[in-house]
């Protein structure tokens, strides 16, 4: 059995609503994140959704260290290299191989650098794992809102096969360069105060 076919059928709905968008909207995941970075209000429809995406970082725990990798570009990146809490959810591949989909979700907003970041993720982080069938090649991972990391390094990668092999074809066309930050994931007791929420 998988981490996500445990989960009940609504939270089954809102992880792969997160993942592949809704009926309603095929960019919920960004919308969502974007509404909660900028503090602003958060729709009805939206509720469900986000109270499921916290429920369900509360009821996994890793084994072992792990090492996620996440592309986009500054206005989103930035925010967590100043030791403050993202507001957002992050999401985040097992394998640095499939990146370009993060580079195209951005691409067209942000008009700042361009970041690869590599996540390590301790042994007990609550990270929930997306893999709806063994076969898969990549995993994807979800890390809570309101996370906070510690910056480890920086490095500029400015190789065309390099940045190729990140981005995707397309998108090395219009980079000239790629950020690589590393960041530790802290460990943090946030989750007991959504979990009183949720018991009140």
């Amino acid at each position: 059995m998988t981490f996500f076919s445990s989960l009940t059928q609504s939270e089954q709905e809102s992880f792969k609503a997160y993942r592949c968008g809704t009926s309603y909207n095929s960019n919920f995941s960004y919308d969502l994140n974007k509404k909660l970075r900028n503090s602003e209000k958060i729709p009805k429809r939206f509720e469900r959704h986000l109270s499921n995406l916290d429920t369900i970082t509360l009821k996994t725990k890793l084994k072992s260290e792990l090492v996620l990798h996440r592309a986009g570009y500054g206005d989103t990146v930035e925010p967590l290299l100043k030791g403050s809490a993202c507001k957002s959810f992050i999401s985040a591949s097992s394998k640095n191989n499939c990146l370009g989909r993060y580079f195209n979700q951005c691409s067209t907003d942000y008009n700042t650098e361009a970041y690869y970041v590599v996540i390590t993720c301790p042994k007990g982080s609550r990270v929930a794992k997306f893999e709806e069938s063994r076969q898969q090649v990549a995993t994807e991972f979800l890390i809570p809102r309101n996370s906070r990391f510690t910056f480890v390094s920086r490095e500029e990668i400015v190789n065309s096969t390099d940045i190729r092999i990140l981005a995707g074809t397309i998108n090395a066309r219009k980079l000239k360069k790629i950020i690589k930050i590393e960041l530790v994931l802290k460990k943090r007791n946030w989750f007991k105060k959504i979990w009183m929420n949720f018991s009140k």
